[in-house]
């Protein structure tokens, strides 16, 4: 798993930013709206299983 640099606050207050400290999308963006389809994405996967998280997306800062 990607270790976390940072961790910022959004205009959503129901949103986080983590800035990570390595790449994970590789140029490539990723949006899953349910635990059900982030299943074969294991960062996504691992982000569901937090716990009230209700979408997951994330790519690498270009």
């Amino acid at each position: 798993m990607p270790k976390i640099a940072d961790i910022q606050e959004t205009p959503n207050p129901n949103a986080v930013k983590f800035i990570l400290k390595e790449p994970v999308s590789f140029g490539t963006s990723h949006s899953f709206d349910s635990s059900d389809k982030a299943k074969d994405d294991k960062l996504a996967a691992s982000l569901f299983e937090v716990g009230d998280v209700v979408s997951v997306f994330y790519m690498d800062k270009i």
